[in-house]
């Protein structure tokens, strides 16, 4: 007989008929997966083709592989009658590799990511739901509504909650197609904003690079109003990059090339990077320095009111004091002089007589000064 060959299955399990449209199946198990999934998948399908006991217990056999399958031969002869008794022992030998079941808690920590999608966080909390079976529909319905990140969503649930998971599911479905809807539309959006800017004006293609640089001058200051520096904006830009504080201006446009190339330092731009303009003239970067003022940087680069006010005093004085100057030098310049000269000898003394008058009596010659 069969069982005196030493199977596990009793005979009338290795007695029994296979149908003529049986066929093997592709499911496979050599005992390092979760053995109660591996039975689930195969009772669907004994399920769907009406598989007879004894047909269940042999094609059962054939699934098994590897260590699975030398266990079921190290099982006693003839112990197996019965697909029940076969399906209670296989899932027993192999719970070192069964899943380890999930509880309401997981649900609970389960939170929508930033940047994920309403859709993406559905499908992952159900996806989780399948491992938690012993999650309430209370505990799915509370963990998916604790996890949602604040939206249009969220503030429909507050102001009517579902009443069950279920309903929950549904709602949340409408608002899934609300968002992907304004999602199609910001990407349109940005698709022709982008497609608009990138397609080449008339103008530009005509446009010489000096055309180019008056088109750049002619746009005006970014402010109305700038407020007054204590340091050329090249001082400015220098302290900020041994700082570490030049990061915090904005990546400086790129300049169409100058007809005449000049590698004079007087032309150079250190925010630009290249021989352009000056750095103290470069427009793009005072427009940048009062930006950081304005949010409350390099405040110790700002003229205060008071200095302000004494510059101007200053200027004052100094203006006053030079037209002071002035004005003398003008009555000064105005006034004629002519030197004359007192003493000494007169018209008709003989050379004799001359001679004796320095000599004897010393005359000292002066010098008069009259102002007319």
């Amino acid at each position: 007989p069969i069982v005196s060959r030493g199977h596990p299955f009793a005979e009338d399990v290795l007695g029994g008929d296979l149908p003529s449209n049986f066929s093997e199946l592709s499911l496979s198990y050599d005992g390092s997966a979760d053995p109660a999934r591996h039975l689930r998948s195969f009772d669907n399908i004994a399920v769907l083709h009406r598989y007879s006991d004894v047909v269940s217990c042999r094609a059962f056999l054939k699934t098994l592989k590897g260590s699975a399958q030398d266990w079921f031969h190290q099982l006693p002869v003839g112990s197996i009658d019965s697909f029940e008794k076969f399906s209670s022992l296989f899932p027993n030998q192999f719970a070192s590799a069964r899943k380890h079941e999930k509880t309401y808690l997981t649900l609970i920590n389960m939170q929508q990511k930033e940047g994920e999608t309403l859709r993406q966080y559905i499908a992952r909390y159900t996806k989780e739901c399948v491992e938690v079976p012993s999650a309430s529909e209370e505990n799915k319905a509370g963990g998916l509504t604790r996890g949602l990140r604040p939206g249009k969503y969220i503030d429909s649930l507050a102001k009517r909650p579902a009443r069950s998971f279920d309903e929950l599911l549904e709602r949340c479905s409408k608002y899934v197609n609300m968002e992907e809807l304004e999602a199609d539309f910001t990407r349109n959006d940005k698709t022709k904003a982008k497609q608009v800017e990138e397609r080449p004006r008339q103008d530009d293609r005509r446009a010489t690079p000096k055309e180019s640089r008056v088109e750049e001058r002619s746009k005006g200051p970014r402010y109305e109003h700038y407020k007054p520096l204590s340091a050329p904006q090249q001082e400015i830009l220098e302290t900020m990059e041994k700082r570490g504080e030049d990061k915090l201006l904005a990546q400086p446009k790129p300049l169409p090339p100058p007809r005449k190339f000049s590698a004079s330092k007087d032309r150079y731009c250190r925010y630009h990077r290249e021989y352009v303009h000056s750095t103290n003239f470069c427009r793009e970067l005072k427009d940048e320095i009062e930006r950081l003022i304005r949010v409350g940087n390099l405040k110790e680069f700002v003229i205060k009111d008071r200095e302000r006010q004494d510059d101007r005093r200053e200027g004052r004085e100094s203006g006053d004091k030079r037209r002071r100057t002035d004005e003398q030098l003008d009555r000064t310049v105005n006034k004629g002089i002519i030197h004359m000269i007192v003493g000494g000898p007169k018209d008709g003394d003989s050379h004799r007589e001359r001679k004796r008058t320095y000599r004897g009596k010393g005359v000292a010659n002066e010098v008069a000064v009259v102002q007319v």
